[in-house]
């Protein structure tokens, strides 16, 4: 009649069945589980920085910076007509002219704002 094994040779023969199956365990299954393991680690930091206010979605911010450009320029094209008047009169110069001078300039400052890149932002380079 066959011995009846203790809980003790039990454990001893399943923790070394687990020993035989981690030695075993492919380089690919471990670099996986590391990557997860980074992977959480890295949503947990970024959601802790998040709800501490250090991020914003991305939408959001370039929605933001697009309004603010475009306040920033319609107050531009705003201004020589409001300066105009008050700065012929100073000069002693027709305020049409002055006004048209202005407008003319501040154009040709904006087009050249426009035609300087935004910077990259974090977006991956293309190519």
């Amino acid at each position: 009649m066959p011995r009846k094994m203790t809980s003790a040779e039990g454990q001893r023969m399943a923790e070394a069945r687990w020993e035989r199956k981690r030695s075993t365990e492919s380089e690919s299954e471990s670099e996986a589980r590391r990557r997860l393991t980074s992977a959480k680690a890295d949503k947990a930091e970024i959601d802790a920085r998040a709800r501490r206010g250090e991020l914003v979605e991305r939408a959001k911010a370039e929605h933001a910076i697009f309004e603010f450009a475009r306040r920033m320029r319609d107050v531009w094209v705003a201004w020589p007509a409001r300066i105009a008047a008050p700065l012929g009169a100073r000069l002693g110069a027709d305020p049409h002219a002055v006004e048209a001078a202005l407008a003319a300039e501040v154009r040709r400052h904006l087009e050249e704002i426009a035609r300087d890149p935004l910077p990259n932002l974090g977006r991956p380079e293309a190519g």
